[in-house]
């Protein structure tokens, strides 16, 4: 080969040098320089050597893994050689990796650039492993008793070791479920470890806690009983009522007492009667202290003693009830009332009263007699509930003036009304439309069907024309009457002889 010249591996470059890209074992053996001109010519004969190592893996051929159900697995593989060997792994399935190598879907192992094999979450299906597991167990007591100062904190732990790892996680007395690194209503923590702190404990987190740890395979439990010592204190009412309660008669009243002190007090009432409130229907008294008395009466006004007693001393609040009361009063009434019913009709006379407590209402009736609505129907009179007062069938008798009585604890008060029965004037019933007569100057017997007292006494009006008449220079016009206007008329203005017609004639 001469310079400037190459082949696929071998080049002569233009110094003369004779390169070899990727030197083989076969390129191994004598290589001859030649330099020429015309003067003559030099060889330089030069040996190549090419120095090779077979592959050889350094770790050991066999190896036997056990590990556990989803923990990552690890193994080296680590090869020398001339030129260096490149490092492939054969997978259970048939899959082959080489160094290095990306995850790949649907595999969890990967290939590192130093031909390490790692495989990740381990599982029963990964071949050619030994894969075990191991349920979690605490290395803590399963129970213990735990005391804490008040306002101190306090550390409950709870390791535990599994494989797969374990979860962990914490039932609080009142159910709520806490997990790692999770705060409960700022004073309740685990740290990742499964520890669980309280911090400034009180009595309300006294009480059983139990810890929980679970994998794939198996759970473990631990109980721990907290309980927050307080100091003995004695008996003190927090939160009082006013000193002084005012309330409507008839309302519900409702008295508190809150109290506080290790051991918790027990609450004692003392009534204005100077006795201890017992199991009457009427008062009682809830668990916090409070009493409550459904309906307060006038009985009820005065002074209540509260009273919270324990072993280390007692504590006491005076308070003092009123029962407001309103004496009765009508209303709308007026000083002469009067009201007129038609005979033979019903009458209602209404009588409202308002007081505190409410009013007893009655009436008194022209005969001297008095009825109520608790006497229920007396004769026809009846009195409802508020305070109405209704008979029916007016007559005669029932005239007269009725007193309307309102009576409660404070006082009265009465409203008096004159009640007058009325006849209902007369009226004449009969058909419809007018009735028209037309009268000539013509005598007829008067007892003439056209004048019978069905026809002169009907309600509708009686309308009488004139014609043919002498006593008129001409005819007149139409007149229409009442029937009596109209008999009286014909009577009174024209002159009949023996008798006189009346015909009826349409208008």
């Amino acid at each position: 080969m001469t310079a400037n010249t190459k082949t696929q591996r071998f080049k002569v470059l233009p110094d003369g040098s004779f390169a070899i890209r990727a030197v083989e074992l076969q390129d191994r053996g004598q290589f001859l320089c030649a330099a020429r001109n015309q003067h003559g010519v030099d060889k330089a004969l030069v040996t190549l050597v090419v120095l090779s190592q077979p592959p050889r893996v350094t770790v050991p051929r066999h190896r036997e893994a056990a590990v556990y159900l989803g923990a990552t697995f690890t193994a080296d593989c680590r090869g020398e050689g001339l030129p260096p060997p490149r490092i492939s792994w054969l997978l259970p399935d048939g899959a082959m990796l080489w160094a290095p190598s990306p995850r790949q879907a649907g595999h969890s192992a990967v290939v590192l650039a130093n031909g390490t094999l790692g495989v990740t979450e381990i599982t029963f299906s990964n071949r050619g492993l030994h894969v075990s597991a191991l349920p979690p167990i605490i290395g803590q007591s399963k129970v213990e008793n735990v005391s804490v100062p008040t306002g101190r904190g306090v550390h409950v732990d709870c390791t535990a070791k599994a494989a797969p790892a374990p979860k962990i996680r914490w039932t609080l007395p009142d159910g709520t479920q806490i997990k790692p690194s999770q705060f409960i209503n700022g004073n309740i923590f685990v740290f990742p470890n499964g520890t669980l702190y309280i911090r400034n404990a009180t009595s309300a987190h006294s009480g059983h806690y139990q810890c929980l740890a679970t994998n794939l395979v198996g759970l473990a439990r631990r109980g721990v009983s907290v309980r927050v010592e307080t100091p003995l204190a004695p008996a003190r009412i927090m939160a009082p009522s006013p000193h002084r309660v005012d309330v409507a008669y008839g309302s519900p009243l409702h008295l508190d007492c809150e109290a506080t002190g290790d051991p918790h007090p027990k609450i004692l009432w003392r009534l204005p009667t100077m006795k201890l409130v017992d199991s009457r229907y009427r008062i009682k008294v809830f668990t916090n202290g409070t009493l409550s008395i459904g309906v307060a009466t006038d009985k009820d006004r005065g002074d209540y003693l509260c009273v919270a007693r324990n072993q280390m001393g007692d504590d006491f609040l005076v308070q003092r009830v009123g029962v407001a009361m309103a004496p009765a009063k009508i209303r709308h009434k007026s000083e002469t009332a009067r009201q007129q019913v038609t005979y033979g009709k019903d009458l209602r006379v209404d009588c409202e009263a308002s007081g505190l407590p409410d009013p007893q209402v009655s009436w008194g009736l022209p005969d001297g007699t008095t009825v109520n609505s608790l006497a229920g129907r007396s004769r026809r009179y009846v009195v409802f509930g508020n305070g109405s007062l209704y008979f029916n069938e007016a007559g005669p008798k029932d005239e007269g003036e009725y007193t309307c009585y309102a009576v409660n604890q404070i006082g009265k008060d009465e409203m008096r009304v004159s009640v007058k029965v009325v006849s209902e004037p007369p009226t004449i019933r009969g058909d419809e439309g007018p009735a028209v007569l037309e009268v000539p100057y013509v005598c007829a017997d008067l007892h003439s069907p056209l004048l019978h007292p069905s026809t002169l006494l009907s309600q509708t009006p009686i309308s009488i024309s004139l014609s043919h008449i002498p006593l008129f220079p001409s005819p007149i016009s139409l007149y229409s009457l009442p029937p009596q206007s109209a008999l009286s008329f014909l009577l009174n203005t024209l002159t009949f002889s023996a008798s006189t017609i009346f015909s009826p004639a349409s208008v």
